[in-house]
């Protein structure tokens, strides 16, 4: 009886060793394909660049530059800041520049990685995206390659 016993076990445990190896081992393969599909993320982007991030947008001509420059030159941190940090010391956002980034559809922001280059802000630029994008707002690249300056911002 103690030998029926003493099997039965043996059998049970080889059995758990055999379907946690096996969980294991699918486990790694699930990794290494998510590995592979991040190697093969790669797309193009583009928009004007401010203060570390992207505002993915459609070049715009020169009389939509002027305000969009003037507000983001002078408000965009505050309104980044009142829009997206919280903080028991937010100030209120003057009306007139939160009407103004809700009327050009706010700002589609991407935090990008230093890239080297010297970006200035309001440059319109355009680059490859290497890795998955970050879904949080605003969201963030992890890997860019091959920047490149379509506009460089004139007279500023």
């Amino acid at each position: 009886m103690k030998r029926i016993i003493f099997f039965l076990l043996l059998g049970i445990i080889i059995a758990m060793i055999f379907f946690f190896y096996k969980q294991i081992v699918f486990e790694n393969k699930e990794v290494k394909n998510e590995v592979v599909k991040e190697e093969e993320i790669e797309f193009k982007m583009s928009g004007y660049y401010y203060f570390g991030y992207l505002d993915q947008r459609e070049k715009q001509d020169s009389e939509f530059e002027k305000d969009y420059f003037h507000n983001m030159d002078n408000h965009f941190q505050d309104y980044y800041h009142n829009m997206f940090i919280m903080s028991k010391n937010d100030k209120k956002l003057e009306e007139e520049y939160m009407k103004y980034f809700e009327s050009i559809g706010g700002l589609r922001l991407y935090s990008i990685p230093s890239t080297g280059l010297n970006l200035k802000n309001g440059d319109y630029i355009t680059f490859i995206v290497k890795s998955p994008i970050k879904e949080s707002y605003p969201a963030m690249i992890g890997k860019i390659e091959s920047v490149e300056v379509l506009h460089p911002r004139v007279g500023h």
